[in-house]
């Protein structure tokens, strides 16, 4: 057989079947999900969504925590003046309502609404000193919201006294993932520099809110046009570990917390390149050699043949949604399975299979898996995987921190267990 029948053979009945659709060679079996429309007003109380529901639980039980507190700092190219800031500012809350959106009970159930647009607060350090106004950075990334008032965002614009002008922006997750930032930073760049250069900017339409797509999640959850996905989650899942027996100095709590630390390396560009390299030889990509080196590290510490590993997506596949700001994150749980016999080659093939199939059922939400697994839950971990591999591109070069995660430009890649 020629190299192209032996690839098209090695193909799993999945991914057969969503190469002949994208050929237009066999119809899909799925109906399509109807667009997402236009129709929440502002005011409106509207239920959350999964993603905003599971945070908003987390914050009942630690009320006061930062674990959702998402920060990014950008030095500036130009100067920008205090009030052109403030201005910039203000047309991307008013463009996006759910920057101002706040949560609360209503007939008991968590709900959210859209306030008023306001001009915004920026605080604004003028002269000062890289070391304190990092200093202020830090502190404002560690300070907690109350998801009860609007705007869950907060502001700092800072011209240090070495000459740079910088920015921090500061969010609550129930309002923005890291995606958002993206296009938060690029909106308020191009605003400000066609202030600046006296030529206002008009940006691209917003096609709808946040609010609506929590609206038709929760339509498209109960009408169970996930069911197909969800299906594939649970074979998939059926017989993966529970846990990972990471060996531990201590003794592992009773009822887990949220508090870590955060160890940092980098990659050379010599050993980058050779990941880059490496990954078109074998016809992958670099992040499934990466989950492979990954997969195998965990494997040999907890001396188990499987794991399950958490992949974040930021499940925006539904036309318009690049456009628009709020938490669309989701995470997948890719089973690995490892042998001694197995060589580097069959397994690159295995997770790079694992990664394909697994991608294509994206919209399956992760807790509606969880429910539909019926798994035990144990206060001590996290439910199905208590490690995670998040690779990123950052598209406005922010320097970001949260409570859980860091990006760094102008590409990272973040592992936690």
């Amino acid at each position: 057989m020629t190299e192209i029948e032996d690839r098209l053979a090695a193909l799993s009945p999945t991914q057969r079947r969503a190469l002949l659709a994208r050929l237009g060679r066999a119809p899909s079996t799925a109906p399509a999900a109807p667009p997402i429309t236009p129709r929440v007003r502002e005011g409106d109380a509207v239920r959350l969504s999964a993603t905003q529901e599971n945070m908003w639980f987390l914050e009942q039980f630690h009320p006061g925590t930062t674990m959702h507190v998402m920060s990014g700092v950008a030095r500036l190219p130009i100067d920008v003046p205090h009030d052109v800031f403030t201005d910039c500012l203000a047309e991307v809350i008013e463009r996006h309502p759910v920057l101002r959106t706040r949560f609360g009970m209503e007939d008991g159930e968590p709900v959210a609404r859209i306030a008023p647009a306001e001009r915004p607060e920026v605080a604004f350090l003028d002269g000062i000193d890289e070391a304190p106004m990092w200093a202020r950075f830090d502190e404002d990334a560690r300070t907690p919201f109350d998801i009860a008032r609007a705007p869950l965002l907060r502001a700092t614009l800072a011209r240090s006294t070495s000459g740079g002008t910088w920015v921090q922006i500061t969010l609550h997750h129930m309002v923005a993932d890291g995606y958002s930032t993206g296009i938060l930073f690029a909106e308020l760049g191009r605003l400000a520099t066609g202030r600046l250069v006296g030529r206002l900017q008009q940006l691209p339409d917003v096609p709808f809110q946040y609010a609506d797509v929590a609206l038709w999640e929760r339509e498209h959850a109960e009408a169970d046009a996930d069911a197909t996905d969800i299906a594939y989650w649970t074979e998939r899942l059926a017989d993966a570990p529970a846990a990972l027996t990471l060996p531990t100095d201590r003794p592992r709590p009773a009822r887990q917390g949220y508090r870590g630390r955060r160890t940092e390396f980098a990659l050379s560009a010599e050993r980058a390149a050779a990941v880059r390299t490496f990954s078109a030889e074998h016809g992958v990509t670099p992040f499934v050699t990466v989950l492979c080196a990954y997969a195998t590290v965990l494997s040999r510490w907890a001396a188990q043949d499987r794991v399950v590993v958490g992949v974040p997506v930021a499940q925006r596949s539904r036309p318009g949604t690049e456009r628009v700001i709020g938490p669309f994150l989701n995470t997948l749980a890719l089973p690995v399975t490892l042998g001694e016999d197995r060589t580097v080659k069959e397994l690159l093939a295995q997770v790079n299979a694992e990664v394909r199939e697994g991608f294509a059922h994206q919209d399956a939400r992760f807790d509606r898996v969880l429910s539909a697994l019926d798994l035990g839950r144990d206060p001590a971990r996290p439910p199905l995987f208590q490690a995670i591999l998040n690779m990123q591109e950052d598209r406005s070069a922010p320097r970001c921190s949260c409570a859980t995660c860091t990006t760094a430009a102008p590409s990272s890649t973040s592992c936690s267990t």
